[in-house]
C-alpha cells in the first residue's frame, strides 16, 4: 500500500455545457454535476452571474476560454476567467441532497435582461464556470466545409428574423437574412479564431451565437471501447413522427478491422448507474431501446433511416 501526504482532491464539480442561451422571459436553469469525495448527504451551492459591458468583451473572454481546450479538463481548471472587471447582477444559494443520484440544475430565481454574462457556480474550494446569453433571437445553424446556413427566429413575435445582418465577428462578408430568416455565409480560410458569428438586429442589438465551436466540456462519453465509433444525424432538432436519416463510421482499436453489419438502436432515454469496482466509480451507459436496426457496413462505413414515434 502506498499512503500519500498530499492534500486529496474534494471531488469534482462542472456544468454540462460552457455556452448557455435563453430568452429574456425565461428563468435560466443550469444543469451540473457534483461529486464530493467526503460522501457529505448534502451541498449547498452558490452561483453568481458576471455581466460583460460589450459584446467583444465577451468574445474576447470566449476566445481566452478557448486555449484551455474542452478534451484537457485539467488544463480548462486551471484557466479561470477573473471576474474583477465585472460587474456582478445576480447571486444565490441552493442546497442539494446528495443522496440520490440524479440531475441537478441551479434554477434562477428571475429572469435577467437580454446581454452577455460568465455564471460562475462554486462550492466551498470547487467552481466552474460557463459563458451565457440572453437573447430572444433563435437560431439553428448548420454547415459543411464550404458554407454555413443560419435560421433565425425571434422567440417574443414567433417570426423569422429577417433583415437582420449577419457576419463573421471579426469581418468578412455581412450579409441579410431573408423573409424566411434564412443566410448563408461562406466558411472563413481561418477557423480556429474565426469561428463566432454576430447578428445585428433591426432594432440595433447585438447577439453573438456560436458557429460551430463544440462548446461542451469534455466529458468519458463510453468511447473507449473496442472500437473507435461515429454517427451523424442529418440535423439536431426533430419533431414526433419525424424520419430521422443518420450516417456514421466504426473501426477496431486493435487490429484496424471494420464489421460486416452494426446495431443502431432508437433509445427511449437513458440513466447512469453508479458501480464501484475495486474502490474507484464506474458509471456505464444504460438505455432502454425503442427500435433495433441492423444495417450493412461498407469499409466501416453504413447510413441508414429511423421513424421517431408519435
Amino acid at each position: 500500500n502506498i499512503n500519500s501526504t498530499a492534500n486529496p482532491s474534494p471531488g469534482s464539480l462542472y456544468v454540462s455545457s460552457d455556452w448557455f442561451e435563453f430568452g429574456s422571459t425565461e428563468k435560466p436553469a443550469i444543469p451540473f454535476e457534483l461529486y464530493l469525495n467526503s460522501r457529505a448527504p448534502s451541498a449547498e451551492l452558490t452561483l453568481k452571474v458576471f455581466q460583460f459591458k460589450t459584446p467583444d468583451e465577451f468574445v474576447k473572454a470566449l476566445r481566452e476560454k478557448e486555449k484551455s481546450p474542452s478534451w484537457a479538463p485539467f488544463a480548462a481548471e486551471k484557466n479561470k476567467l477573473k471576474t474583477d472587471s465585472l460587474d456582478k447582477v445576480l447571486e444565490f444559494k441552493q442546497t442539494f441532497d446528495l443522496t440520490k443520484w440524479q440531475s441537478k440544475y441551479m434554477m434562477f430565481p428571475e429572469t435577467i435582461k437580454e446581454g452577455f454574462y460568465l455564471i460562475e457556480l462554486s462550492n466551498e474550494d470547487l467552481s466552474a464556470q460557463a459563458f451565457l446569453q440572453i437573447t430572444d433571437v433563435l437560431s439553428y445553424i448548420v454547415g459543411d466545409k464550404d458554407s454555413t446556413l443560419l435560421w433565425l427566429n425571434n422567440l417574443k413575435s414567433g417570426l423569422p428574423e429577417k433583415s437582420a445582418q449577419v457576419s463573421y465577428y471579426d469581418g468578412g462578408e455581412n450579409l441579410q437574412t431573408n423573409t424566411d430568416g434564412l443566410v448563408k455565409l461562406s466558411n472563413p480560410k481561418k477557423t480556429d479564431t474565426e469561428n463566432i458569428a454576430a447578428r445585428d438586429l433591426a432594432d440595433g442589438r447585438l447577439s453573438v451565437l456560436n458557429a460551430g465551436y463544440s462548446y461542451q466540456p469534455y466529458e468519458n462519453n463510453g468511447n473507449e471501447g473496442l472500437y473507435w465509433r461515429y454517427i451523424q444525424t442529418d440535423r439536431t432538432l426533430y419533431k414526433p413522427n419525424d424520419n430521422v436519416a443518420f450516417w456514421g463510421y466504426i473501426k477496431s482499436r486493435t487490429d484496424g478491422s471494420v464489421p460486416d453489419k452494426v446495431t443502431v438502436e432508437l433509445a427511449n432515454g437513458a440513466y447512469r448507474y453508479p458501480v464501484k469496482i475495486n474502490g474507484g466509480r464506474y458509471i456505464p451507459f444504460l438505455s432502454n431501446p425503442l427500435d433495433t436496426l441492423t444495417l450493412e457496413a461498407n469499409n466501416g462505413f453504413y447510413e441508414g433511416n429511423i421513424k421517431l414515434p408519435a
